[in-house]
């Protein structure tokens, strides 16, 4: 069995119209069916037409993905916060995991470092990390 490096991309954008709650639910739905398909794991916070997502699998489905992603029309103003390989998945039991998320927390995503070379006390992945494992623990 041949061994696959995992990559890993975060981003943010905006999106270029108002999504309604059925929008997102419809395109969470279609996003997780064929992440499920092509091994990809993640995460998609949402607050007032801002969103960050982290996606992670093999090297060729994340590439062929986050292309789609950045052609997508129905968001603007991306801007890569990483994109780089990773020894192991954040997300792996997550084919799209979901959540809104405050004004706040949007804000303390955006400004933390995502390299995960950098020595500072918290990456932007640790940080995301400690948000979704609060998240569910809440929820459930």
């Amino acid at each position: 069995m041949t061994h696959e490096e995992l990559f890993a991309v975060v981003y943010m954008s905006s999106a270029s119209v108002p999504w309604a709650t059925h929008d997102i639910a419809h395109m969470l739905a279609h996003a997780r069916a064929r992440n499920r398909r092509q091994r990809i794991t993640g995460l998609l916070l949402h607050y007032d037409g801002a969103f960050i997502q982290h996606i992670e699998g093999p090297e060729a489905q994340l590439k062929s993905l986050y292309a789609d992603i950045r052609a997508d029309r129905r968001h603007n103003n991306l801007i890569e916060l990483m994109h780089e390989p990773v020894l192991m998945r954040e997300f792996q039991s997550w084919s799209m995991g979901f959540s809104e998320v405050s004004a706040e927390q949007m804000r303390s995503f955006a400004k933390a470092p995502w390299n995960c070379e950098a020595a500072v006390a918290v990456t932007g992945r640790q940080l995301l990390r400690s948000f979704w494992q609060h998240h569910q623990r809440t929820a459930n």
